[in-house]
């Protein structure tokens, strides 16, 4: 399943709601404030609209999207991010 990275400039939140309602339970996991991962079978312009950085704007939010490539990540981090990351991939 596709995975995006959602970065805010700053922590915003309402679009943090937005994403634990768009992408409910395991659809989501937080790195920081301001960065999370998300899945679903969507495009990047759809994942930014839910989560009001584009079109019906969140007030105050900026921020991006990201697709991320299958395994095109690495680096050293909780184990909890690897399982998710297999998981929304579908090697888990």
């Amino acid at each position: 399943m596709p995975v995006f990275a959602v970065y805010l400039e700053k922590p915003n939140a309402e679009v943090e709601r937005r994403i634990g309602e768009h992408f409910p339970e395991l659809g989501s996991y937080k790195l920081t404030d301001n960065l999370f991962l998300v899945k679903g079978e969507l495009f990047s312009e759809d994942v930014a609209e839910l989560v009001g950085i584009t079109g019906s704007r969140v007030e105050g939010a900026a921020g991006s999207v990201f697709k991320m490539s299958p395994s095109a990540y690495a680096g050293y981090y909780r184990n909890t991010l690897w399982e998710w990351l297999a998981e929304a991939e579908g090697v888990a």
